[in-house]
């Protein structure tokens, strides 16, 4: 007759402390990994909306010749962009629950957008790392160059036909037969048109004459 072996129906205690030590030491890597994970989707994430924003404002600009003064300006908010991108808040990622910033200098426009960033501190625009720069200037001489040709093509077909400017820039403007959206240049100010040298010339991104960043047609 011969004997019975009898299988062990457990894990001894060396087994378990064995397990618990494995699981330990996966948890313990574990977190680190899913913390730097988390950011890195934080971070795309908040590109991705600053992305958007851009792509916003330059064609709130190219219509206004000027930025909103806010991300949550009635005239730009809900209207060039809207709560969401991608399903996507466009609050501040690290801003407890408040809009990205916004810092702007003018003449020439140039518009940053940041985050405060992962210390969720604003240390101001120059010193933060995560932020979009829109220039104004690019949306501005689209607009300015399209306005000039349309306008160059009317004083064309107004002076072959007999026409004569009299260097009153609103009065010559009507006498073309275009209206006052073409009396300013893509950043808001007058065009000027030389009598007797029919140049067209716009005061560029700075809205100052005689600077060198002058558009002449």
């Amino acid at each position: 007759m011969g004997v019975k072996r009898r299988i062990p129906s457990g894990f001894t205690l060396i087994e378990l402390l064995v397990v618990i030590t494995v699981m330990s030491i996966l948890a313990g890597t574990m977190v680190p990994l899913a913390t730097a994970t988390q950011k890195a989707e934080k971070l795309s994430r908040a590109q991705r909306e600053l992305d958007a924003i851009g792509e916003a404002m330059e064609a709130y600009y190219y219509d206004n010749a000027s930025f909103p003064a806010s991300l949550n300006d009635p005239s730009f908010f809900g209207i060039y962009i809207l709560p969401g991108v991608g399903d996507e808040k466009l609050e501040d990622e690290w801003g407890g629950n408040g809009f990205y910033k916004l810092s702007q200098t003018t003449n020439p426009d140039v518009l940053i957008v940041y985050s405060v960033g992962t210390d969720g501190v604003d240390n101001g625009a120059n010193s933060e790392s995560l932020k979009i720069t829109i220039p104004g200037s690019i949306p501005g001489l689209t607009k300015t160059r399209e306005r000039l040709r349309v306008i160059a093509a009317a004083l064309a077909e107004y002076l072959s036909g007999g026409g004569t400017l009299t260097g009153n820039w609103t009065t010559d403007l009507a006498a073309m037969g275009l209206g006052t959206a073409y009396q300013k240049d893509g950043f808001g100010t007058d065009f000027t048109l030389n009598a007797s040298s029919r140049i067209l010339t716009s005061a560029g991104p700075d809205r100052t004459f005689g600077t060198s960043d002058d558009v002449v047609f």
